[in-house]
């Protein structure tokens, strides 16, 4: 979202200054945190009193690990691996699964910068069909999960003890 066009289109005859204000920060026009007040200057016509608010853009959340539709024949331990990236500063991110009957937070992480890969690990998961995704969370507190959710499977028909076979081998010559 371009702060220029909109000047441009909206307020074509008019002189103001806009200033970018979030949470007390100057920022840089572009920037997807936005919060543009008019300040009133002598003649101008502006009302002090215009606030023009945009919508605080969420950061990007990628799902890494387990792949979608994933089998796996164990669930002692399950690595989920979620990356993280925005045009501000990352606060934290949230692993959410179906593991307990319901998709439901299960592990929040605090992370910083621009981009960040969160590995959260699970132990002992029964056979099953599962849902999983991350939410992450900006410092403007602007928060997106991946597109969609992701499924795994745990197929735990593994057959316990010792297995023999007897084999016979004729005609080797």
């Amino acid at each position: 979202f371009d702060i220029t066009t909109l000047v441009t289109k909206y307020f074509v005859d008019k002189i103001f200054s806009i200033v970018l204000v979030a949470n007390n920060e100057a920022l840089n026009p572009g920037s997807s945190i936005v919060q543009y007040e008019s300040k009133e200057e002598a003649g101008n016509g502006l009302d002090p009193r215009l606030n023009i608010t945009f919508v605080i853009l969420p950061p990007n959340s990628s799902l890494i690990n387990p792949l979608n539709n994933t089998i796996l024949s164990n669930g002692n331990t399950i690595n989920f691996t979620c990356n993280s990236a925005d045009d501000v500063n990352l606060v934290n991110i949230t692993l959410y699964h179906s593991i307990n009957g319901n998709f439901a937070a299960n592990q929040t992480s605090t992370i910083n910068g621009l981009s960040n890969s969160s590995n959260f690990t699970i132990n002992n998961i029964k056979t099953g069909n599962y849902t999983w995704n991350c939410l992450s969370c900006n410092k403007y507190g602007a928060c997106e999960f991946n597109n969609t959710n992701f499924t795994f499977v745990i197929n735990q028909s593994q057959t316990s003890g010792n297995i023999s076979q007897n084999i016979t081998l004729t005609n080797l010559i």
